[in-house]
């Protein structure tokens, strides 16, 4: 299989000190405009979130500290969360219960509580799950299960597992293997969450439903050797064309992801090649033969029409962390690759 890889060597420190730069006192800043922090739209709980999990993996237990400590003030004892606006971070916005920030946070917290059994979090996550275990939202679930995983919490595990298998039945035909109408952004979620689903409570049904949906992303999202992505405009509806641009470094992070559980899952190499190939989007293996990395670190926002958006966020270097740092666990095929990180 070919692949682009970077035409020098690459080093991750150098996003994890961009990474770094978008931290301050209030957390993670959301956007950025330019080589410039945008402080318009403040500090996201869902990029709090992210970023505590990198920090995890990292072992920056200061930076840990600090985010889950932010992170817990956004909690509200209703279960929902806000987001902090403005250069000060004094606009706040209430954020409903039982959608994707919540379970995204619950996510975070439930894997930040694997790493160090910090049992001042538990309230927390008692109150984020009583809410998200009756989300009428699909990802949300996906989050959320990541989450249940990491606790361990088999009877939560079941139930929204089985929900998410059910969806899947209901929707599947012939050549339509998902879980609904229409496939959005961070698709690859749904197969991820069912694949460590089926690792912690052992149920083969989640571990077949999501190798069906996640081999029908792998099949369907890549023409030629090059990773697709489901564009934003539009989506990609049951029926109609897929909408090509602007392509999201979430999707392209989320597959090496799941790619990379289903692998864990079978000890299949060719989901570990698959996981590699969706890495390679970033380094130009995408249909504009578009570098996402910039020279200071930062991942680019998307993939657009006439070429890369030019801001580098919170998401997209967050999630390009992710999936770098989940690949970094596999070092020899890294080293096969020449990519050091």
């Amino acid at each position: 299989m070919t692949v682009v890889i970077p035409t020098t060597t690459y080093s991750l420190t150098k996003t994890i000190g961009y990474f770094y730069s978008l931290i301050d006192e209030h957390g993670i800043i959301q956007f950025s405009q330019g080589v410039h922090k945008h402080y318009q739209y403040g500090y996201a709980i869902e990029d709090q979130a992210r970023a505590l999990i990198v920090a995890c993996w990292l072992g920056d237990v200061q930076l840990v500290k600090h985010l889950v400590n932010l992170i817990s003030a956004m909690i509200q004892p209703d279960g929902s969360v806000v987001m902090l606006w403005g250069e000060r971070g004094v606009k706040k916005q209430r954020i409903n219960r039982d959608g994707e920030a919540c379970a995204e946070t619950f996510w975070a917290l439930a894997e930040y509580y694997s790493f160090y059994e910090d049992k001042n979090v538990i309230p927390f996550l008692h109150v984020l799950s009583d809410n998200l275990k009756k989300s009428p939202w699909l990802k949300a679930k996906g989050y959320a299960l990541l989450g249940f995983s990491h606790l361990e919490w088999k009877q939560d595990i079941t139930q929204l597992a089985e929900d998410l298998v059910t969806h899947f039945n209901q929707h599947r035909t012939q050549d339509w293997l998902w879980f609904e109408e229409t496939l959005t952004y961070a698709n690859a979620l749904l197969p991820w969450s069912l694949l460590r689903a089926n690792k912690t409570v052992a149920k083969p049904d989640y571990g077949v439903v999501g190798l069906e949906a996640l081999g029908f992303l792998i099949k369907t999202l890549c023409h030629e050797n090059v990773p697709l992505v489901v564009g934003n405009k539009d989506w990609w509806v049951k029926s109609k064309p897929m909408a090509i641009y602007d392509q999201q470094p979430i999707d392209v992070a989320y597959q090496t992801l799941a790619c990379l559980e289903a692998y864990q899952t079978t000890l299949d190499s060719n989901y570990l090649h698959a996981a590699w190939q969706h890495y390679t989007w970033f380094w130009g293996n995408n249909l504009q033969k578009a570098c996402m990395i910039r020279c200071d670190g930062g991942c680019h926002d998307g993939l657009n029409c006439d070429g890369r958006n030019q801001n580098a966020g919170a998401e997209s270097t967050i999630c390009f962390l992710l999936a770098s740092l989940a690949l970094k666990r596999h070092n020899r095929y890294l080293a096969i690759n020449e990519v050091i990180v």
